[in-house]
């Protein structure tokens, strides 16, 4: 079996993110089961706690006028 310690002695990765996103101000945000955060980099996070709730946050993320559309021209200037 793979030694899995390393994963363990850093928050995970969303965890990170999170962390990230506050100290500039950003708070992640909620829709019933699913979750995103805005980060400057431009950077986003989606997530839910299965992969229908995931896919359900990217869904909504591309909808949404603050998502994708709003994230694109930042990362083509």
């Amino acid at each position: 079996m793979r030694d899995r310690r390393h994963w363990r002695e850093e928050p995970p990765l969303t965890e990170r993110f999170i962390s990230e996103a506050a100290a500039q101000g950003h708070q992640p945000w909620s829709k019933g089961k699913f979750f995103g955060v805005f980060a400057n980099g431009p950077h986003v996070a989606l997530w839910g706690s299965t992969a229908e709730q995931t896919r359900a946050a990217v869904e909504h993320y591309i909808r949404h006028q603050d998502g994708l559309a709003k994230l694109l021209p930042m990362i083509w200037k």
